[in-house]
């Protein structure tokens, strides 16, 4: 995943005229298109304005409208970011291309792209993990907790759920 949004910053680069000013748009508007979604290209424009689902559902309670106000804040962590790096660590460029292709484009980051690409890598981890940490945690639910609860001598009730009145 991580080498997918690589070669997205990079593809992204090489066909998108002034790529790095208008990333956080495209995300925004493919976030926002009325269609129904698939999970992958939502999780990916998601993670290119440094959020993951759970962040999307919590933080902006899900309104693609209100997400002006995250990219404000977030472009500007983001150069902020960048210049602290600057002032830190001094000039600094990564050059991305395809090592097949040597006479192909590169494109060179700067620390604001470095920082929004470690941002993005940073977010699809924290999704991988939430997703994987879910599955854990369900799996644990039914086969641990269920079978300490009846060893205990709890019984499974199907469809009866223990904190909603049932009517006699």
């Amino acid at each position: 995943m991580s080498g997918a949004l690589i070669v997205l910053f990079l593809r992204g680069h090489l066909e998108i005229e002034n790529f790095r000013e208008r990333i956080s748009g495209i995300a925004v508007s493919q976030l926002a298109t009325p269609k129904k979604r698939d999970k992958a290209s939502t999780w990916i424009a998601q993670w290119l304005i440094g959020l993951t689902q759970k962040q999307f559902q919590n933080v902006l309670r899900s309104d693609a409208e209100g997400i002006n106000g995250y990219i404000a804040d977030f472009e500007a962590a983001i150069e902020e970011a960048a210049e602290k790096c600057h002032e830190e660590f001094g000039q600094l460029t990564m050059d991305l291309g395809f090592v097949e292709d040597p006479k192909g484009k590169r494109v060179q980051l700067d620390w604001s792209d470095i920082a929004r690409l470690t941002t993005s890598i940073g977010s699809q981890t924290l999704a991988i993990r939430g997703s994987d940490k879910s599955m854990y945690g369900k799996l644990f639910e039914r086969l641990v907790l269920g079978s300490v609860l009846t060893i205990l001598g709890y019984e499974r009730v199907n469809g009866v759920h223990p904190f909603r009145e049932t009517k006699s």
